[in-house]
């Protein structure tokens, strides 16, 4: 297990939260809306720039290095399907893999809410 100091996990969790919240309001827009305007580029929606912050503090945490690849896998569907009229269909692959990204967010949460011995 890697170790964390415990101001920089409370301080890993809170952003953790944040940063679900701007996934799954970004999730909300492309589902929602016909036309949403969203930031296309992974690494400069919140949840993106989340991800680059947060490696300092995370970056060898196997639960934080599975976000990285969901997260991606997200914005290329979005992109490959944008252009796409099944509204529909977009949405559901859109949120088949928020599903998954926000069960590693969960994962991740439950790796810093552990309880430590540090």
């Amino acid at each position: 297990m890697i170790k964390i100091g415990h101001q920089d996990r409370l301080k890993a969790l809170d952003t953790l939260l944040n940063a679900r919240r701007s996934h799954t309001l970004w999730v909300s827009e492309v589902t929602h809306q016909q036309a949403p305007c969203v930031i296309e580029d992974h690494t400069r929606c919140d949840f993106g720039k989340w991800l680059i912050e947060a490696e300092g503090i995370l970056g060898s945490v196997q639960e934080f290095i599975d976000l990285g690849e969901p997260h991606k896998q997200l914005h290329d569907t979005y992109l490959s399907l944008k252009a796409d009229q099944d509204h529909a269909l977009r949405s559901s692959r859109i949120r088949d893999i928020s599903r998954t990204l926000i069960d590693r967010i969960d994962s991740l949460e439950k790796y810093l809410n552990r309880p430590r011995s540090d």
